[in-house]
């Protein structure tokens, strides 16, 4: 009896090791994320267990491993495996075939079970959308995505116009619907498409107020935004300003406000300084796959 119970309780373990093996290879994830400084970049490989509120719960196997517990804003990027859409998707985005990736995404998405990946994939549309120039479907896919996931890493991807930019008749209806609206966000989106039009007024008035949101990305994002007013008038001493302000605001929001900055600063004196402003936003982790390119034009 002892020799059978041993060889059943090996057989047991043995054969919960390959189901690991077998659903871990089918499942593997890979993690990059800040450290707790914010200094150092660490990776992992595990699985995705779940992401209620913004924080992440990453299955690391093996001898030390665990569940890591992050914040959304530590998580500097995220591969996991998907459908035959999803990696056609990340492969055309990869090389800049836009219309093909979003196609490719949009059928992920439609497929995709799993609610945080539908969110990964919900953003990497908005960006593909973006790059299209299609900024009412850019706007309502952010819209759905900060919905869904108020604390979503991927906040740097907002449709914002920041080089240049306004809705244009086709949608702007639906941007003064936004300007009224309860979700700060959708008022930012409002208010930045309505910055250049009829609607300034109003669209000034709403960024004003959302400089007092308790949410400090509104408040920095709102902030620039009115800036957007100012550029053309700016001297060099408001630029330093300028740039004292956007160091201490969210990092991955500070490229759309560093085009302000290096476009007032050409405006001045087109030299080394605004040679050198331009560049540091080229070199941004940018979230808009066109600002790269416009800062190494600049």
């Amino acid at each position: 009896m002892t020799r059978r119970f041993e060889f059943v309780r090996l057989l047991g373990f043995a054969c919960a090791g390959l189901l690991f093996a077998a659903t871990s290879g089918m499942a593997e994830d890979r993690l990059r994320y800040r450290d707790a400084s914010g200094s150092e970049i660490r990776e992992r490989s595990g699985t995705l267990l779940d992401w209620p509120d913004g924080q992440i719960a990453f299955q690391v196997p093996g001898e030390g491993g665990g569940t890591l517990r992050l914040s959304a804003e530590r998580i500097v990027d995220l591969e996991f495996d998907g459908s035959a859409a999803w990696t056609e998707g990340r492969t055309a985005f990869r090389e800049g075939r836009w219309t093909e990736a979003y196609e490719q995404l949009d059928a992920a998405y439609r497929s995709e079970e799993r609610p945080w990946a539908k969110l990964e994939i919900r953003a990497l549309l908005i960006r593909c959308a973006t790059a299209l120039g299609r900024h009412p479907i850019a706007c309502n896919g952010f819209r759905e995505l900060i919905a869904a996931d108020p604390s979503t890493r991927h906040v740097a991807a907002i449709p914002l116009p920041w080089i240049r930019g306004a809705a244009d008749p086709s949608w702007e209806s639906a941007a003064r619907t936004w300007l009224t609206g309860t979700s700060e966000w959708d008022r930012l989106l409002g208010a930045a498409w309505l910055l250049n039009g009829v609607s300034k007024p109003q669209a000034r008035t709403a960024l004003v107020d959302l400089t007092d949101s308790r949410d400090e990305r509104i408040r920095y994002l709102a902030r620039f935004q009115l800036l957007r007013d100012d550029v053309t008038k700016a001297d060099a001493e408001t630029l330093d300003a300028w740039n004292g302000e956007i160091e201490l605001g969210p990092i991955e929001l500070r490229s759309g406000p560093r085009w302000l900055v290096a476009e007032g600063r050409s405006r001045l004196a087109p030299g080394d300084d605004a040679a050198l402003a331009y560049l540091r936003f080229a070199l941004d982790r940018n979230p808009v796959e066109a600002w790269e390119a416009e800062g190494l034009l600049g």
